[in-house]
């Protein structure tokens, strides 16, 4: 993928089309719980629990395409890439996106209105 003009963004690929984001944050985390003796003060075992991946957009160049997805609650997979590679090389694909808030503002004229879309993913892959 050949990108013609310069900008600091990154890219994703929602069902093959390329959209152009000025920042994505990818949050993996994971509950964790510790077994304790009743004698002791030093967990015994840390206990894995479950894991949730949530992401943020900041100011999608899409025409309000995943405005559109959050609209429609649409479930969808994105790949990422890194944009400051040549060639532009994929980084990760999340699947199973739901986007679960779509924020706007503020709308007050003095400067470019920001946007920012919230979701989850079911699972990611590094690529």
């Amino acid at each position: 993928m050949a990108v013609t003009e310069p900008f600091e963004l990154g890219i994703m690929k929602i069902g093959g089309e390329t959209i152009l984001i000025e920042e994505i944050t990818v949050s993996p985390s994971m509950t964790v719980d510790e077994r304790y003796t009743s004698d002791s003060h030093i967990p015994k075992e840390i206990i894995l629990g479950k894991k949730k991946i949530e992401w943020t957009v900041k100011r999608a160049f899409d025409g309000n395409k995943l405005s559109q997805y959050y609209e429609d609650g649409m479930v969808f997979e994105m790949i990422l890439y890194n944009n400051d590679t040549d060639p532009v090389t994929p980084v990760m694909k999340l699947d199973g996106c739901i986007i679960e808030k779509d924020t706007f503002g503020p709308l007050n004229g003095d400067k470019t209105v920001a946007q920012e879309l919230s979701g989850r993913a079911a699972t990611r892959t590094l690529l």
